[in-house]
Order: C-alpha cells, then structure tokens, then sequence
C-alpha cells in the first residue's frame, strides 16, 4: 500500500514528537536582528524582534512585535502572534500571523512560516519566509520577504 506525503509527514513528526521530553524550553522572553530581503525577494531589509513564548510539552506559543526598514526607505511595524512545535533538539518550527502598518499610512498583514535552532542555551539563529498585503487583499500580489538572524532568550 502507497503512504501518500501527507500521511509520511505527519507519521515523522510524531516520531519526532515523541522525543518532547528531550526538547529545549522555548519559554520566556526574547530580542533579536536580522537581516533579509523584502518586496519580491529583490530589496534589502534589517529589521528587529522582540517578544515573549510560553510552552507546554511541546507547543510554543506566544506574541512578538518587529520592525523593520527596507533599502526603498519604507518602515513596517508588525504585532503577531506565535505557535511553534518544539521538534526533538534544539529546533523549534514556528508559523506567525498579525497586523502591521506602513509607518503611519497603510494597514497590512502578514502570515510567515519558519524555524529557529539554538545555538546555546540563550542564543538561537532564526529564518523566516513571510507574505505581506493590504488588508482587503487576498493572497494575491501579496509581497514575500525572507530573513535570518539572531535572538537572545532571556
């Protein structure tokens, strides 16, 4: 009998997940900087986070806020939330959602995908991929920015 991907997936994340007892605790609050590139994967862009995650078992959830400046001269300011799936150790995947604004003019929000994995006990690299558009907008011309970074847990 053919396992279809999905069914191959899930099965290895529940591998993974078994583990838990082994993962590193995500918990507490968290600052970072980073650097990618925005609108199209063309512009250069740096930026800051900073924010908070609490966990159990496995799941990481929490609420972060980033700011970020692109080499068009353009400012975007994002509050989001964060749930996050402790994999073995010391990798975390994460999914982001939230609200964010063009500084002072226009509305956006934003959906990302990603994954951190610690370097030490404080220190952890970060890489997300990330879709921003108006709100009103549909995933539809809506713009992909991709970053790395670093971010110190305390």
């Amino acid at each position: 009998m053919k396992r279809s991907f999905a069914t191959t997936v899930l099965a290895a994340a529940l591998t993974l997940g078994a583990s838990a007892s082994l993962a590193q605790d995500w918990s507490g609050a968290y600052v970072g900087a980073y650097g990618g590139l925005a609108y199209s994967a063309t512009d250069p862009m740096a930026g800051v986070i900073a924010g908070y995650a609490m966990q159990t078992g496995s799941f990481v959830y929490g609420a972060e806020a980033d700011v970020f400046y692109t080499s068009l001269g353009d400012w975007e300011l994002f509050a989001k939330g964060r749930i996050g799936y402790a994999v073995g150790d010391p990798l975390l995947l994460h999914a982001t959602a939230g609200l964010g604004t063009f500084i002072g003019t226009t509305t956006i929000w934003s959906l990302g995908l990603g994954g951190e994995v610690k370097l030490t006990d404080n220190l952890s690299l970060r890489a997300d991929g990330e879709l921003h558009n108006a709100i009103g907008s549909g995933l539809g011309g809506a713009q992909p920015f991709v970053k790395a970074g670093l971010v110190w847990r305390f």
